[in-house]
């Protein structure tokens, strides 16, 4: 009935609270509800009622269901950290004659029970003394541990997902054509397997479970070859249909007529292994062999579910109706289209915009998920079939069966339900790319893309070959370590609450500011199709922004954006919010949001790129876009050390290959430890910048400096984070370092830590005395007609025998505080004592020549004491 394994005492019977059925669930986690037979025909009101009663049980099964798998993970997790290394003398390992995997770990069982709340059994018997652990993961996630004492008895965790897992001897290689990986069912199996061939070896610790793994293994690594080592007996033809579905191979270990091990015959890879050597075992796998049809399909292969008087039927060979004509007979199976599963009901955060997660394989063995919205299938149902035939999906081409794949894409039950979100990031505890979902939220998070531009995420390498190559060469140069811990610190933001924010590396043709995004891209990407160009619309801009929530966003090329809209591109990336327009019926629609920070390069600074157009940058512009000089300032434009290379072309292009061969791995593996860490690292985000900005204010500095000093901080414990995790390969206080530098190149071009708008009001009233200070002023106490063409005011002597100037209110408006609110100027020159006032008034009335009693304002000579 449920596809169960037999004579294994694996299902589990709970009934319904009338005793007129229950609900079986297997040990795959498959439910199927029954009912006792009546006898009689039921009424439509009782069979409502069992309809009620049969859905109630299984959201309760799967509620319960999803519980345990949650805190299952929180034990693995929990075990893990506690456990130690496997050593090679555990009795288990000497038994089986293989070395410890990096990946396995060991726990005394008293410990081991006390972490997970009990004492593990295996066929009721309790495990005992060192027990090897062997974590198990679903999709990248842990999920359950295989746990085996020293006399071989094993077992799971209880409570976790086990369907789809697998453990790995070593990490699985990251997206890398020519690589084979092994699968096999027992943990010793697949370590006979690595060691005797140094492949990476999976086990999925049940026959039943390797097709499973196997399919996720090929949607990992579509150009992977994978060998299912299987072994001899009842796991062959699961080993067979494995491989078949995936394109793999098959291998069978062969031994010698009359072979026994432990008083039997031998029937796996690990028995090979000790009988006959890992030569023996290594030849075996070279010569697997392609599995020409598929086996024979066991009971139960195909799903299948009754609607319209017939039923759709679910199997590898794709998605079939067989329905029944006027006379109850059964017509001949109609197909609809290749294997396509209905994973989910899919809804946003505020349960709207329902719709259905679907998943397939295309002819290259490529899987393919799409969250697609029900309000598409209301019509003909053709832009349906558009995409889902885009991505490789075969559908039948007569009208009857196109209408029936509407039909069952709705009317197929499924009771697991996944959130679609349209920006990637944080939502909760989870963050997520367009590729995965990273952490736990007790359901599946999708990504849909609402934005033509693609995210462009992607890998080559490991983070250990980044780490070894693209953070060696960056060590040592402030300028690349903090175009890095930039590239870290974006997914902080929003742990830390920061708002969005820029840096702006300014410099010189071949200075190596593009170098630096480069290699600050390597973190998330391809460094050529991860950097971006300023040369984009506001619309443009926006989808870019969207795109890259809670991440970096890189911009080369500020001299390509126009200089009219430099300063508002400024304003939006750091404010997070797109622009609000209106939908087709008028009303508004919402807008796009972000938190990022975004890492930008050009040959000149934002205020002198406005400046071209005739614009003023105001400093909420310029600290929002914060200017750093390129060059460090040792003679090698953006390098401090060369690594050996004999000049900084050849350094640059040195770290430029390295970011080309080995990027993106680094970047998930930072998000996995953040994930895993984020309900402690608040605290430890606002302790680490406030020490950094406390080292780096100078006394007295205004609210702008500060504000951007706390980027600069967010920046450096990023880098430091980063470190700690392993990932760099620096030297703990060299991200700090590499941002104190850079935070002092930024406030030298600032110009100090004052209020910027403050400098820039006193700097712009004193040029203008100094230009038309003796032409447009006339003097009070001449005694002659003075002739003085577009008059500003009057001057005088004052009683300290300095120069006073008395400007016309007019002058003042127009011309003295031009570009400036009037009132914050009159404020930014009362405190500085420029101004002259009378009482609590910013203007005076005086007696000037020719115009009687007037109000003016009246500067003092204070203005030439000093800098501004």
């Amino acid at each position: 009935m449920l596809d169960d394994r037999s004579g294994k005492g694996d299902a589990a019977i709970k009934l319904f609270p009338d005793g007129a059925g229950g609900i079986v669930c297997n040990w795959k986690g498959e439910t199927h509800t029954f009912f006792a037979d009546s006898g009689r025909k039921l009424s439509n009101a009782e069979r409502a009622k069992r309809k009620r009663i049969a859905e109630q049980a299984k959201a309760e099964a799967e509620a319960e269901r999803q519980k345990l798998a949650s805190r299952a993970t929180s034990q693995v997790m929990t075990v893990t950290q506690a456990a130690t290394k496997a050593t090679a003398d555990h009795p288990y390992l000497v038994r089986k004659g293989i070395a410890p995997s990096g990946l396995l770990v060991e726990m005394a069982i008293e410990r081991l029970a006390e972490l997970i709340g009990y004492h593990p059994k295996a066929s009721g018997e309790p495990l005992s003394g060192r027990i090897l652990i062997a974590p198990v993961s679903i999709k990248g996630q842990p999920a359950t541990l295989e746990m085996i004492d020293e006399d071989g008895r094993k077992s799971a965790l209880y409570g976790g997902a086990k369907t789809g897992g697998y453990w790995c001897t070593n990490p699985l290689p990251k997206k890398v054509d020519g690589v084979t990986v092994l699968i096999g069912e027992g943990v010793a199996t697949a370590i006979s397997a690595h060691e005797a061939t140094g492949h990476t070896a999976l086990a999925a610790l049940s026959c039943g479970n390797l097709e499973r793994v196997a399919h996720a293994v090929r949607a990992k690594l579509p150009t992977a070859e994978i060998v299912i080592c299987a072994d001899l007996g009842n796991g062959q033809s699961d080993a067979e249909r494995a491989a078949h579905a995936v394109g793999g191979r098959v291998a069978l270990p062969t031994f010698t007529d009359g072979a026994q091990i432990d008083g039997k015959p031998p029937t796996d890879f690990n028995d090979l292994h000790k009988l006959a050597g890992a030569d023996a075992v290594r030849t075996c796998i070279e010569g697997a062999a392609e599995v020409k049809a598929p086996p024979p399909a066991k009971p139960g292969d195909a799903e299948t579910q009754s609607y319209g008087g017939g039923r759709f039927e679910v199997s590898k060979r794709g998605v079939f109706y067989t329905g029944t004509d006027k006379d109850g007979n059964e017509k001949p199976p109609m197909f609809i289209c290749s294997k396509m599963a209905v994973i989910a009901k899919t809804r946003d955060a505020k349960s709207g915009a329902w719709g259905r997660l679907l998943e397939w394989q295309d002819d290259d063995r490529v899987t393919h998920r799409w969250a697609m919205p029900l309000d598409l299938l209301q019509g003909d149902g053709a832009d349906v079939r558009r995409e889902l035939a885009s991505m490789g999906l075969t559908i039948a081409p007569t009208k009857a069966a196109r209408d029936m794949l509407s039909t069952y894409v709705q009317v197929w039950k499924i009771n697991a339900r996944a959130r679609c979100v349209e920006r990637l990031g944080w939502h909760g505890g989870v963050y997520v790319t367009a590729d995965e979902s990273i952490g736990n939220s007790g359901e599946i998070v999708v990504f849909q893309n609402a934005h033509a531009i693609e995210p462009a995420l992607s890998q080559a390498g490991t983070a250990d070959d980044w780490r070894q190559s693209v953070g060696a060469l960056a060590a040592g140069n402030t300028r690349m370590v903090f175009a890095l811990s930039v590239a870290f610190a974006g997914a902080l933001a929003d742990v830390a609450g920061e708002d969005s924010g820029g840096f702006h590396l300014r410099g010189g043709s071949s200075s190596g500011k593009s170098t630096a995004l480069k290699v600050a891209a390597s973190v998330w990407g391809e460094p050529s199709a991860y950097v971006r160009m300023w040369r984009a619309t506001a619309n443009g801009l926006e989808g870019l922004a969207a795109l890259h929530n809670d991440g970096l966003l890189i911009l080369d090329e500020l001299s390509q954006i126009d200089p009219k809209e430099a300063g508002d591109a400024a304003y939006l990336l750091a404010n997070g919010q797109g622009k609000v327009r209106a939908s087709r019926t008028g009303a508004a629609r919402q807008s796009a949001r972000w938190r990022l920070l975004f890492l930008s390069a050009g040959e000149e600074s934002l205020s002198a790129l406005m400046a071209r157009a005739g614009k003023r940058a105001n400093a909420g512009q310029e600290i929002r876009l914060a200017d750093i000089e390129a060059d460090a300032g040792a003679g090698m434009g953006a390098f401090e050390q060369l690594h050996g290379h004999g000049t900084p072309a050849e350094m640059a292009l040195a770290i430029k290959d390295a970011a080309t061969r080995h990027y993106g791995a680094v970047g998930i593996e930072w998000l996995r430890r953040i994930v895993e860490d984020r309900s402690s690292l608040a605290d430890f985000l606002h302790n680490g910048m406030a020490q950094f900005v406390a080292d780096v204010l100078p006394a007295g500095a205004a609210g702008q400096v500060q504000r951007v000093a706390r980027r600069f901080a967010l920046v450096a414990v990023a880098g430091e984070l980063a470190t700690h995790y392993g990932l760099t390969g620096w030297q703990q206080g060299e991200s700090e370092q590499a941002a104190k530098a850079c935070f002092a190149a930024w406030l030298d071009a600032f110009g100090g830590a004052g209020n910027r708008e403050e400098r820039a009001i006193l700097d712009q009233v004193r040029a203008f005395f100094e230009a038309h200070g003796a032409s447009r002023f006339e003097d009070m106490s001449a005694d002659h007609d003075q002739r003085i063409i577009n008059r500003a005011g009057f001057y005088r002597t004052g009683v300290d025998g300095g120069r006073e100037y008395i400007v016309l209110q007019e002058s003042f408006k127009r011309e003295v505080c031009q570009g400036f609110d009037a009132k914050a100027a009159i404020k930014t020159l009362v405190a500085n004592g420029w101004l002259e006032r009378d009482g609590d008034k910013s203007q005076r009335r005086e007696r000037l020549p020719g115009m009687g009693r007037v109000r003016c304002y009246v500067f003092s000579s204070r203005m030439w004491e000093g800098e501004s």
